[in-house]
């Protein structure tokens, strides 16, 4: 016999070795472990005695009263020096002069449509939280021409400075 399968035979015999102990360990164990199963209890419903044949009358309840009506809700009462805010279709004007309020000098009427602005900021807003950018209800002016680059880096396209003209 050579060497090589002198070591082959050692190898094969120490696993061997070793399924059987893992074995004969796997089936001890399991022994000890149904021994420890406690016997299940049988545990007997005591007896009730029999009830009596008479049957009760059931007591008269005294008629339930029919739930009020709410009573009608309260105006709040207003601030003083603050008005109600106008009708939908007549608020452009007012809607449009508390955004001008927003900036000095009125800077924002050049970016700002005046026509229907509380509409075109809700069907904006509307469309922004599903995700989507609206064309034709835009509430802000559109910037005529195309936008112009000039070539692409790694880091993408840059705008052309002709772009400011615009």
């Amino acid at each position: 016999m050579s060497e090589q399968q002198s070591r082959q035979g050692w190898i094969i015999g120490i696993i061997v070795v070793i399924i059987v102990a893992a074995a004969a360990y796997w089936l001890w164990t399991g022994d000890e472990k149904k021994k420890e199963i406690p016997a299940t209890k049988i545990i007997e419903e005591p007896e009730t005695a029999p009830e009596p044949e008479t049957l009760a009358q059931p007591e008269e309840q005294p008629p339930v009263p029919k739930p009020l009506e709410p009573a009608p809700a309260e105006k709040p009462a207003e601030e003083p020096g603050r008005k109600p805010p106008p009708p939908l279709n007549n608020s452009d004007k007012a809607a449009y002069q508390d955004l001008m309020g927003l900036a000095p000098d009125n800077a924002l009427s050049r970016w700002l449509v005046p026509s229907e602005v509380i509409r075109k900021w809700v069907a904006a807003i509307n469309a922004g939280s599903r995700g989507t950018l609206i064309d034709k209800p835009r509430p802000l002016k559109s910037i005529r021409g195309p936008i112009l680059v000039t070539g692409s880096s790694a880091e993408g396209y840059q705008l052309s400075p002709s772009n400011y003209r615009r």
